[in-house]
């Protein structure tokens, strides 16, 4: 065992691992100096004993300061994680009642168009604009509106449609986008996602424009705006079914990038006759 001498005399001390007992064993010794006056440890024992005291009483603080800022820190991160989940669910929960917004755009007349995502509050509008296509096709014998479109709709009907509609681009197997102009609907476009694994990366797309608001470039706008959303979402190609008599819509997509891949000859029969359906596709 290691050994230290004390300064006031020459005698060991054993150097102990725990001051504290190092302290209470040189408090209770004394010594004489030559000159006839008595050193008393014990004061000095004190003095070490209250440093020690204070050094320690400094740790604990320093650690429950430690400890305080650990749990603060823990605190913030938890509370801030709370608070973006909580955003983020407004955020969603507000897109979900107002609809996305793809865009705003004037049209070649002037007037303001706006391109978003159907809501829960779309359904009487949307039931006005579906059956306002029914009629169109009934008035029109040579209507350019392809399949579908037979029958007018009740309002539980369409608001049980767009119910699953919705349901269908929360989970990303749709993609739809209404054209919106002076608060009614005038456009209707969608790109399903295939059903099956092997073609979820490929959708199909459909659109239809109120026949007064058709040519004056809501149509364009709307593909541009599907098609952009569908690359965003991971789609590689899209293809596109229509009435080969449309040549608007042929011109349409051609601008946007499409191009004829296939005719079924015959496919609609409408006021006793047979016409055909064209398809245009293009890769994002």
């Amino acid at each position: 065992m290691a050994v230290a001498r004390s300064p006031c005399q020459n005698l060991t001390i054993p150097v102990f691992r725990n001051l504290h007992l190092l302290v209470r064993c040189v408090g209770k010794s004394k010594n004489i100096r030559s000159d006839g006056t008595i050193i008393d440890y014990s004061l000095h024992a004190s003095n070490l004993e209250y440093e020690l005291s204070l050094n320690k009483s400094q740790e604990m603080q320093a650690e429950r300061g430690r400890r305080l800022a650990a749990e603060r820190g823990a605190f913030m991160t938890t509370f801030c994680d709370r608070l973006e989940k909580e955003m983020k669910g407004t955020f969603e929960r507000g897109q979900e009642m107002r609809g996305k917004l793809f865009e705003e755009f004037v049209t070649d007349s002037g007037r303001k168009v706006i391109l978003r995502q159907p809501h829960k509050r779309d359904t009487e509008k949307l039931l006005v604009f579906m059956n306002g296509l029914v009629n169109e096709k009934r008035r029109a014998k040579d209507s350019q509106l392809h399949t579908g479109f037979e029958s007018t709709l009740t309002l539980k009907q369409e608001r049980a449609w767009l119910e699953d509609l919705l349901t269908e681009v929360r989970n990303r197997k749709i993609i739809s986008a209404l054209a919106e102009m002076d608060g009614k609907i005038v456009g209707n476009g969608e790109i399903v996602r295939g059903e099956y694994e092997e073609t979820r990366r490929h959708g199909r797309l459909a659109l239809t424009i109120l026949g007064t608001h058709r040519g004056c470039g809501i149509g364009r706008e709307m593909i541009r705006a599907l098609v952009a959303e569908a690359r965003r979402q991971g789609l590689k190609n899209i293809h596109v079914e229509f009435l080969a008599r449309n040549k608007q819509a042929v011109s349409a997509y051609e601008k946007a990038g499409f191009k004829k891949v296939g005719r079924i000859p015959g496919k609609v029969y409408r006021d006793h006759r047979f016409l055909d359906a064209l398809i245009m596709a293009r890769t994002l």
